[in-house]
C-alpha cells in the first residue's frame, strides 16, 4: 500500500479556480483502479493551500495515476494556477 500526501499552494486569487481543478481530479481519480482514497482539503486559515491525502493499493497504480490523462491535463494548467510546484511526501504506517 502507498499513502501521499500532496500539498499545494494556489497563487494568490487563484483560489476558486484551482479548487474547480482539484475537484475534477478527485472525480476521475477515485474510480481508479487501485485508488483506496482521495481526499481533497483546503486549509483552515490559508484558503490557498490544499492538500491531498492518497492511498493507492501499490506504487504500480500511483505511478498510473501519475500518468492518467486527466493528472496530464491539469499538469498543463497547473503554472497558471500554483504559487509553485506541488509537493509529494510518501508516508509509512507505522
Amino acid at each position: 500500500m502507498v499513502t501521499i500526501l500532496a500539498q499545494l499552494e494556489a497563487k494568490l486569487g487563484k483560489e476558486e479556480e484551482l479548487l474547480k481543478e482539484l475537484k475534477v481530479l478527485v472525480e476521475f481519480t477515485i474510480q481508479e483502479h487501485g485508488c483506496i482514497f482521495y481526499n481533497l482539503h483546503q486549509d483552515m486559515e490559508d484558503s490557498c493551500k490544499f492538500y491531498f491525502y492518497e492511498r493507492f493499493k501499490d506504487m504500480e497504480a500511483f505511478e498510473k495515476h501519475s500518468g492518467s490523462p486527466h493528472i496530464q491535463e491539469f499538469g498543463k494548467k497547473a503554472e497558471s494556477l500554483l504559487l509553485r510546484p506541488g509537493q509529494i511526501t510518501f508516508l509509512e504506517p507505522k
